[in-house]
């Protein structure tokens, strides 16, 4: 399948990140809301694994050892996210989400094949990510009232990141002249 994804055109490229993006978005709020949908944490890591991939594909061309340590980060958050055992699993994984954010975000900014402010974005919602992940490490007092305002910059920029993909995509000539 990854082969398959790779020989894709960019555009079927931004098209298949946005669709899974979009899954991820809808079944993790819900997993978030509803924490006994187990099946809908399940989907929405599965398909970030999907959104994860083939933002790599995507962002390869434009500094691979960045795109390479940003689908590690994403991958690693996806995992510690899912286990179980860990009781601050959710913060850790935040906080590898965050730096995740931070890179892609960089990555848009400098590629220049999606609209620079949803990088900025990105990095914004990386920032909140890690603020709410290292309150909580902290057990600092404020961490509960933080929570939904460092989370917001994150939801509205991947939110912003999905819609662009799948509405309009990225940039294929900027695309494929940094693949050259």
């Amino acid at each position: 399948m990854t082969n398959g994804i790779a020989s894709a055109s960019p555009r079927l490229k931004t098209r298949i990140a946005g669709a899974f993006y979009l899954i991820t978005v809808v079944a993790g709020t819900i997993a978030f809301v509803v924490p006994s949908a187990v099946a809908a944490g399940v989907i929405a890591g599965v398909s970030y694994i999907v959104v994860t991939l083939v933002l790599y594909l995507l962002f390869k061309p434009v500094h691979r050892n960045l795109s390479l340590l940003a689908a590690l980060l994403s991958l690693g958050g996806i995992v510690v996210g899912a286990l179980p055992i860990l009781k601050q699993g959710f913060d850790i994984s935040m906080a590898f989400f965050g730096c995740y954010c931070l890179l892609i975000g960089y990555l848009v900014v400098r590629s220049a094949l999606l609209p620079r402010i949803i990088g900025v974005l990105l990095g914004l919602g990386g920032c909140g990510y890690l603020l709410n992940s290292f309150a909580n490490f902290l057990s600092l007092g404020f961490a509960p009232r933080l929570f939904p305002y460092a989370l917001l910059p994150g939801f509205i920029a991947e939110t912003s990141l999905c819609l662009w993909l799948l509405i309009f995509g990225v940039n294929a000539s900027r695309w494929e002249l940094q693949t050259r």
